[in-house]
């Protein structure tokens, strides 16, 4: 696995509570401004994704993350 080649442990959202509390980071400014910061970025091209509402066709009006580098890139997300 990659992340195995590189060092890198995967956690899920337990464990990372779990791991956050061993060190006592659950209270550290600025683990909880990463933690809350509402950003996300293009996992194809790294630019910020922008929340945007459908226009056109089947999601008429729903809204949607969408990359701001297009129409370079159309990576769009469903938002969760």
């Amino acid at each position: 696995m990659l992340a195995d080649k590189h060092g890198i442990e995967i956690l899920n959202e337990t464990e990372l509570a779990k791991m956050m509390e061993s060190v006592d980071a659950k209270y550290d400014p600025e683990v909880l401004a990463l933690l809350n910061d509402k950003q996300k970025y293009c996992p194809k091209c790294e630019h910020e994704m922008i929340l945007r509402t459908a226009k056109k066709g089947l999601g008429l009006g729903n809204k949607f993350w969408g990359c701001s580098a297009y129409p370079k890139c159309r990576f769009t997300m469903a938002i969760s």
